[in-house]
Order: C-alpha cells, then sequence, then structure tokens
C-alpha cells in the first residue's frame, strides 16, 4: 500500500497528501509533481473514466449563453434559468447518477443517487471570498441538502 492508496482508504485528500509531502516532508514525489501538473480538462477526463469504472454515469454540464438566429439568447445547462439565477446558483462540470444501495425499509433497493462534481484542476483550495466559487457552493449545499452527492474534488481518486 502507498500513502495515496491509504489516503483514499481513510478519506484524506489527494490534495492533503500532497502538501503534507511537500510542507512536511519538504519532498515532491514524482507522481505529485505529475498531478500538479495536470490540467482541469485532464482531471475531468479521468474522474469521467473513474466514475464509469465505479458504476456511476456522468456528464458533461455546459451552461451558458448564445444567440438564436434572430439575436434572442437561448440559456441552456443547469442551474442557468437567468442571468440572476447563473450568478447566484452555479451547477457542476458534471451531472450524473450513481447506485446507492438503500436501508432500512427498502432494504437491498439500488436507486440512483443525484451526482454532481466540480471539477478544479490540482492544487486548488476553496476561497470563499470568490462569487463564482460561492455560487458553486450553494449549489453543492442545495444538492446535498435533498440527498445528493455534490463537491469540488481535484483528482479522481477523491471520487
Amino acid at each position: 500500500m502507498n500513502v495515496h492508496e491509504w489516503a483514499v482508504r481513510w478519506g484524506v485528500s489527494h490534495q492533503a497528501v500532497t502538501e503534507l509531502m511537500v510542507k512536511v516532508f519538504g519532498h515532491v514525489p514524482v507522481e505529485a509533481q505529475l498531478t500538479l501538473k495536470r490540467s482541469e480538462a485532464a482531471v475531468q477526463q479521468a474522474v469521467k473514466i473513474k466514475a464509469s469504472q465505479q458504476g456511476r454515469r456522468m456528464f458533461r454540464n455546459n451552461v451558458g449563453v448564445l444567440p438564436r438566429g434572430d439575436g434572442v439568447p437561448i440559456r441552456f445547462g443547469l442551474a442557468n434559468d437567468s442571468k440572476a439565477m447563473n450568478k447566484n446558483l452555479k451547477s457542476s462540470d458534471l451531472i450524473g447518477i450513481s447506485p446507492l444501495l438503500i436501508n432500512a425499509s427498502h432494504i437491498g433497493t439500488v436507486i440512483g443517487q443525484f451526482t454532481s462534481i466540480e471539477v478544479k484542476k490540482p492544487g486548488w483550495a476553496y476561497n470563499p471570498n470568490d462569487e463564482h466559487q460561492a455560487a458553486q457552493q450553494k449549489w453543492h449545499e442545495l444538492i446535498t441538502r435533498f440527498g445528493g452527492d455534490s463537491r469540488f474534488i481535484t483528482h479522481e481518486d477523491q471520487l
């Protein structure tokens, strides 16, 4: 077992392990050097692959506004009904469904849990003073309040 496998087992983020290795031990493993150089797009692709291996299904959630042929703006993506809504609540990069075994009265029943993953590049840290990130966090809170799985991740091992 290596340190990254141990971290996954105990729920320690990849980012925390890298920080420990660098700041406490003063050592940046080759694996960490390569991970820190990955783009957000590379992490997102790795997340989609790992999610599929886990039996999840994740889809890209593009959010934006484009003009129709006659110039009328067409909004697309989740939580993008209006400019005001999109400013206050930003849905995640990846939206999907994850199998979840239910206990108690529904023993043995598998349901699909709504899953929403906001992918960030390695080394990223949440900044509550950033309006964009705060709106993304509000989305995570909304989804988890209703029993979904919604969060930021910087590495596919955080799934």
